[in-house]
């Protein structure tokens, strides 16, 4: 795949300047989280003393750390992000430059000719395969609807559309769905977006849960469809035939992802990336969903045990799709929900 694929000076210049921004967005993150955590627990120890009351000195300690884990669990999803960013300006390093490339001819079987548009609708000429660029388009382009009339649409319409409950006018909730694609393309925080709710949304009756959640739901489906788009490109398509859901495994993982993340082939999370069960369950799969997708070459899935994989490279040939699908996941998505 990558033999024949380039990128551009103008591309490579804008993955190093997303990857450095995210480099110290995160450190500063780190940082101001350690820093909270410490002072709380020298806190807890001037109050209990850990040789003569163990317990409830354990029971303080773990009510701290309860307190950080949302955060905590959102730094490591945004470390997962910087490791794919920082892997494509490593690759980007050494693939030669072509100003104007031509892939006339490069298209996999199966895929797309090189002909057609990019799913953006923008030629596939020079486009910036970047995980950042393309969530914070997911979101741009979305048509602003009014609560009311996003939930008697259509759901091909829904698929499109962003909304807020609550907020009465289109240019209110256009006000939140920029504040969100700036969020992504600029790395903003939960706090930098509640900033700018309050100066942008001056007798908004959003309050500080609702804003939490379309914060974190409004991102994490952003950056996973952004992934999707990126992963349905031919030359990656081919590549990548796995998807792997990625649940963080703690006390807010809810039963629904617990479940998916079980369903998949030889009893894992891993699917046929083009399984119609993989398209219907994947991340976001409801409000505050925090599963992220790995996907996979054929090699990682035989490696993890997956039989089809196995099959597929031992006669250098796929099975039959169809029998890479796994059955119905038994879970069911919110109703009215929408990536």
């Amino acid at each position: 795949m990558m033999q024949a694929f380039w990128l551009s000076s103008a591309t490579r210049v804008a993955a190093s300047s997303i990857v450095d921004a995210t480099i110290e967005h995160g450190l500063d993150e780190g940082l101001r989280l350690t820093a909270q955590i410490r002072r709380k627990l020298l806190a807890v120890a001037k109050r209990v003393n850990p040789t003569t009351e163990p317990t409830r000195y354990l029971s303080e300690v773990r009510r701290v750390l309860q307190r950080f884990e949302p955060e905590l669990a959102r730094t490591i999803s945004d470390a997962a992000l910087l490791a794919w960013l920082r892997g494509g300006r490593s690759v980007a390093s050494f693939l030669p430059e072509e100003p104007e490339p031509s892939f006339r001819g490069l298209a996999p079987p199966g895929g797309p000719p090189w002909g057609r548009r990019a799913p953006t609708g923008e030629p596939w000429d020079d486009h910036e395969l970047v995980l950042v660029t393309e969530a914070a388009k997911d979101l741009a382009r979305r048509r602003v609807m009014t609560a009311g009339d996003y939930y008697a649409a259509e759901d091909a319409i829904k698929r499109k559309a962003f909304t807020v409950a609550r907020l009465g006018t289109d240019g209110a909730i256009e006000k939140v769905r920029d504040a969100l694609t700036e969020a992504v393309q600029e790395g903003k925080t939960l706090r930098d977006f509640r900033k700018r709710m309050a100066e942008n949304l001056e007798t908004s009756s959003l309050g500080e849960g609702q804003t939490d959640n379309i914060f974190r739901t409004a991102l994490a489906t952003a950056y996973t469809n952004g992934q999707e788009a990126i992963r349905k490109a031919p030359l990656v398509r081919s590549e990548l035939p796995f998807a792997e859901t990625l649940p963080i495994l703690d006390s807010r993982l809810t039963e629904m992802c617990r479940i998916a993340a079980k369903s998949g082939l030889n009893g894992t999370g891993i699917f046929l990336a083009d399984d119609p069960e993989w398209e219907r369950t994947r991340p976001s799969r409801h409000w505050r969903c925090r599963c992220g997708i790995r996907y996979l070459t054929l090699e990682m899935a035989a490696d993890r045990g997956i039989t089809a994989a196995k099959r597929w490279l031992s006669q250098g040939r796929p099975p039959p799709v169809t029998s890479m699908y796994v059955e119905r996941v038994p879970i069911e998505l919110p109703a009215g929900w929408t990536r």
